[in-house]
């Protein structure tokens, strides 16, 4: 899946000019070795690979202590003279695994020397090792909150990620094998994009005596064209010396994220709750707080998930410069993608008021159109709207500055890109609310009136800020807890767009959660957003829940159940212009006001959902579709006939007086006899995942 989705991301780019823009620097010199390294080899002349002599190379794993050599001689040779620092070392991590559910292992890692203890293998791990013994002095594990750089080594014909076309050009070899291997080593990528900060990574992939070099950053993938690293040594290991003399920045770490000293960790740990309560005994904020920095897995071993120090940089309105700290370690929510704006959720602790906030960082969008979120907080502050109207509240955040603050960390991989592509911006911010995923609900009771306050949000946010949300999807609408109560927020205004910018843009280039976008934005990719587009996810987002949750009548039949939700949430095509458009089997339902299953334990909510269903439908069936038809991909057939026999021949339902009724109130208020769920509240429909 990460494969197929980064190929539309990958440039290629000879190596030399590849080596200049992500590592400039001093070129090896091979002729004028220090004595002590005579001795010690800097080719791979001796791997013999197309040869049925004996001593040939026969599979992968004896490339590997080869490879190692000669790389660690290069990392030696770079810190040779230097004294104190940072010293990389090259590891053979396949086939051993981290200290973790994840089954990624690397053929070969790089990593700091002073990290041995998170990679270090034991001697029992060693003894039962299945290895040759010249790999075993090389052997060690992922880690991957370590990992400066991954290595994917293959030997197998037809098993190569990348390769050279006719005309010297970079192309993605397309069989299966292929595939996997591209997609193997974007999985360790996105495994290291996960666990550390990072402003870009390195990667290098090796078939044979072919290798490809790759940088990636939140943009895209930018590749060395492959080259004959046997004939051409010199490039390979210019790469490996400039990585060995690079500073951590350099390296693509994040220098305003550093392990927290003993001290810091030390005042965090006395606001936790103690290691030995489970994670189930807790509830509301403790819960997460203690599933983000006491690893349940590991018994509060935080190895995997190392306690970070981490910089906010904010600007002031007298444009003065303020920088706060917080702790973090595991994050509540990661990108599942290397691709776009990679926010990552963390529970965070601010070492200045001693108290637990959230922290969301992510690289933004570097355009006019695209608002920084900060800015939206600061409208919401300034006209009046706080955690009351369900909105998050803002302690500070900013741009990601280096450099003592005259830089700002941005992409560059898409310099190399032949169609032109947005820069993006490493941003953080942190609010006041600890938020909880929406699907802690307990009953269907609860969900709606979650759905109610966002919703509530929503409309202020609309009508006083005049900002429309333009992402209202299961990840931005979450749970807040004020003691025994729980209410819904909306948070993630980074895809927002002002009323008053809303026909400026029309290029195709949607933005927002897939699943949760509206029908017509799906079948008419250029059409524009609008305040119905937003509602209509927020029925998207009840029925994902219904479907996930809750017992239904496609509940006992899982491949009828998995082609709805395909269909209905992730199908999708693409025109020859690049524009993606799909799930029409969402617009159908719409059109027809059938949701296309039935609740079986709960009415109330079923007949919500059929309601809300008809609601829209009656929305569709004003709408004339034959101007949007324009917008339509030319080379869809059919289409009109389609939408013209749904749009005439469809009946309009009358929506049902059942379900929830009375407007939504603010905070602890209390109005139209609604009231804010308690987590005392007896269910009404029990929830199950299916």
């Amino acid at each position: 899946m990460v494969a197929e989705e980064m190929e539309k991301h990958i440039s290629g780019t000879p190596a030399d000019s590849w080596l200049e823009l992500w590592l400039p620097g001093k070129t090896l010199d091979l002729d004028n070795l220090p004595e002590e390294f005579s001795n010690k080899k800097f080719h791979f002349q001796d791997l013999i690979l197309e040869s049925k002599e004996e001593d040939s190379i026969k599979n992968e794993g004896q490339l590997y202590p080869k490879l190692c050599e000669v790389i660690q001689n290069v990392f030696d040779l770079a810190h040779h003279g230097k004294g104190p620092g940072p010293r990389l070392v090259i590891k053979d991590t396949s086939g051993m695994e981290e200290h973790s559910p994840t089954n990624h292992h690397p053929d070969g890692s790089v990593y700091m020397e002073s990290d041995e203890e998170a990679y270090r293998l034991t001697p029992a791990e060693l003894e039962t090792a299945q290895s040759s013994a010249d790999r075993r002095p090389f052997m060690a594990r992922p880690a991957f909150s370590k990992s400066i750089a991954p290595l994917e080594i293959k030997f197998r014909p037809y098993t190569e990620a990348f390769g050279i076309s006719k005309k010297g050009e970079l192309v993605l070899p397309t069989s299966a094998a292929s595939i996997k291997t591209r997609g193997q080593l974007f999985e360790y990528c996105l495994a290291i994009f996960g666990r550390q900060s990072r402003q870009y990574l390195f990667a290098v992939h090796i078939f044979r005596n072919m290798v490809t070099l790759l940088a990636m950053d939140r943009v895209s993938v930018a590749a060395t064209i492959p080259f004959d690293y046997v004939e051409e040594p010199l490039k390979l290991m210019t790469f490996f010396y400039r990585l060995a003399l690079c500073d951590p920045s350099a390296l693509g770490l994040d220098p305003t994220m550093t392990l927290a000293s003993k001290e810091e960790k030390a005042i965090l740990y006395e606001s936790l709750p103690d290691i030995s309560v489970l994670p189930e005994d807790l509830e509301g904020d403790m819960k997460v707080i203690h599933q983000a920095f006491l690893d349940p897995r590991t018994n509060g071993d935080l190895s995997i998930w190392p306690v970070y120090k981490v910089t906010v940089t904010s600007e002031e309105e007298d444009n003065t410069i303020s920088t706060s700290e917080f702790l973090i370690s595991r994050p509540q929510t990661s990108p599942p993608s290397l691709y776009g704006r990679g926010g990552k959720g963390y529970i965070a602790f601010d070492l200045e008021k001693h108290d637990f906030v959230f922290l969301k960082d992510s690289w933004r969008a570097d355009s006019p159109y695209i608002h920084s979120e900060v800015k939206i907080y600061e409208e919401m502050r300034k006209a009046g709207l706080t955690n009351k109207q369900f909105v998050a509240t803002m302690r500070c955040g900013g741009d990601v500055s280096i450099e003592g603050g005259s830089k700002i960390q941005r992409t560059r991989s898409q310099k190399l890109l032949k169609k032109r592509a947005l820069a993006r911006i490493h941003c953080r911010l942190v609010l006041n609310e600890i938020a909880h995923h929406i699907s802690n609900y307990t009953h269907s009771s609860e969900l709606i009136f979650i759905m109610r306050c966002a919703l509530y949000a929503h409309e202020k946010v609309w009508k006083l800020v005049g900002v429309l949300h333009g992402d209202v999807s299961d990840n931005n609408i979450m749970v807040v807890y004020r003691g025994d109560r729980l209410f819904g927020i909306l948070i993630d205004w980074d895809l927002c767009k002002y009323q008053k910018d809303l026909d400026k843009v029309r290029n195709g280039n949607r933005s927002g959660t897939w699943p949760f976008i509206s029908a017509l934005r799906l079948q008419y990719p250029k059409k524009r957003r609008e305040l119905s587009d937003d509602l209509e996810s927020f029925i998207h987002v009840i029925t994902w829940h219904a479907l996930c949750y809750h017992t239904h009548t496609l509940s006992p039949l899982s491949r009828n159940l998995a082609f709805l939700v395909h269909e209905w949430f992730f199908d999708f095509q693409s025109d020859e212009d690049g524009l993606y458009y799909g799930c029409f089997r969402k617009f159908e339902s719409i059109m027809s006001g059938r949701p296309g299953f039935e609740l079986l334990d709960d009415p109330i909510f079923n007949q919500l959902i059929h309601d809300l269903f008809t609601l829209a439908q009656e929305h569709y069936q004003a709408i004339d579709l034959v101007d949007y038809e324009k917008l339509r991909p030319a080379h869809l057939v059919k289409w009109n006939q389609t939408v013209e026999k749904l749009h005439k021949k469809t009946p309009v339902k009358k929506a049902s007086k059942r379900g929830v009724d009375g407007d939504i109130v603010p905070w602890e208020e209390e109005a139209d006899g609604v009231e804010a769920v308690s987590l005392n509240h007896s269910p009404t429909s029990s929830c199950q995942c299916i």
